[in-house]
């Protein structure tokens, strides 16, 4: 690789940390409120057992939400949530193309096959994914999952203090 293709490279994350930055901020912030129901809710804490809500996987929280929550949750809400998991996950791994696929969309490379059309990516185009994420507009779209999954969370913590 030459050494203009890697400093184009390092271009094109420069101007996407900001993007990544706002995505990152918008994950911690759902993680945080999801961590503050469980330290908030004797049932959450029940289902999590021996997990420490302050410091277990994210998927543990999910479930233990799912289950204390069961009959305040519509499924649409339950998805909401799903959802970003999925995405954060794979946002917080680096995971460009993962982190795309889980929004339903396709990472496509500059490369135009024959067919005229583009190459869809795979997770190990790791160099194509960091261009082709800023064209396809992800980092908006997780926002938008994110602040679903944080609508969902504050009104289960809302829920707390109506029912005490």
């Amino acid at each position: 690789m030459q050494s203009g293709e890697i400093n184009s490279i390092l271009i094109h994350l420069d101007s996407l940390q900001l993007k990544m930055d706002k995505a990152a901020g918008a994950a911690l912030s759902v993680e945080l409120r999801m961590r503050l129901l469980a330290e908030l809710s004797q049932p959450m804490r029940s289902e999590l057992k021996k997990n420490k809500y302050w410091n277990t996987e994210l998927k543990f929280l999910v479930r233990a939400i799912n289950v204390a929550f069961n009959d305040e949750l519509e499924l649409a809400d339950k998805q909401k949530i799903d959802n970003f998991v999925k995405s954060r996950n794979n946002l917080l791994h680096g995971d460009f193309v993962g982190f795309a696929k889980s929004q339903d969309t396709s990472l496509t490379g500059r490369q135009i096959l024959s067919s005229s059309k583009r190459n869809i990516l795979v997770a190990q185009n790791i160099k194509e994914s960091i261009v082709s994420v800023d064209w396809n507009q992800v980092f908006p779209k997780f926002r938008k999952l994110a602040k679903d999954a944080e609508y969902v969370i504050n009104k289960l913590l809302r829920s707390l203090a109506a029912n005490s």
